[in-house]
C-alpha cells in the first residue's frame, strides 16, 4: 500500500515541477529530472528501491544453465561455439564443458561435434564469429550474458 502512495506522491511532484518550470520559462525536463534524482533511492530514498532497479537484473542469473543456454542459442551473436572448438578452447576435457557429456549439440540448425576439438577450419567470419575472447566457451556465455543484461 505504501509503495503505491509513494509512487503517487512522486508522480505528483514531477507534475508539479513541470508546472513550475513552465511558469518560470525553463524547459520542464530540467526540473522533472531534478525531482527524479532528488527523490530517488540513491539520494533521499523517497522512491522505493524496487521501482528503481532493472527488472531483468532481478530475474536473470548469468550463472544459471537456463540463461547461459539463452546466450548459446543466439549462436555467433555472442559466442561462436565453432571457434572455441576450433581453437581447442571449449573445455578440457570436453565432457566438463557447458553441454556436459553430450557428444554433439545443435544450435540454430547447426550441429557441432563437441568431442572433436581443434579438428576443423573456418575460412571467413564476421561479427563475433571466429572469435575466442575468453578462456572457455562457458566463460564466454557468462560474460556475454552480463553484457546482454547491461544493455537492456
Amino acid at each position: 500500500y505504501y509503495a503505491i502512495v509513494f509512487m503517487a506522491i512522486f508522480l505528483i511532484a514531477v507534475w508539479t515541477a513541470s508546472k513550475i518550470s513552465r511558469s518560470i520559462g525553463i524547459s520542464s525536463i530540467v526540473l522533472e529530472i531534478t525531482v527524479g534524482l532528488v527523490l530517488s533511492p540513491q539520494l533521499l530514498g523517497f522512491l522505493p528501491s524496487e521501482y528503481a532497479e532493472c527488472y531483468h537484473r532481478k530475474v536473470v542469473d548469468c550463472n544459471s544453465f537456463k540463461d547461459k543456454a539463452r546466450i548459446a542459442d543466439a549462436g555467433t551473436g555472442f559466442c561462436d561455439l565453432h571457434a572455441y572448438l576450433e581453437a581447442d578452447a571449449y573445455a578440457h576435457p570436453w565432457t566438463s564443458g557447458f553441454f556436459g557429456d553430450a557428444a554433439s549439440v545443435t544450435l540454430n540448425g547447426l550441429t557441432y561435434n563437441l568431442s572433436e576439438q581443434g579438428s576443423t577450419r573456418r575460412l571467413s567470419s564476421s561479427g563475433t564469429a571466429g572469435k575466442t575472447d575468453y578462456d572457455s566457451y562457458e566463460e564466454c556465455l557468462v560474460q556475454s550474458c552480463k553484457l546482454d543484461l547491461a544493455m537492456k
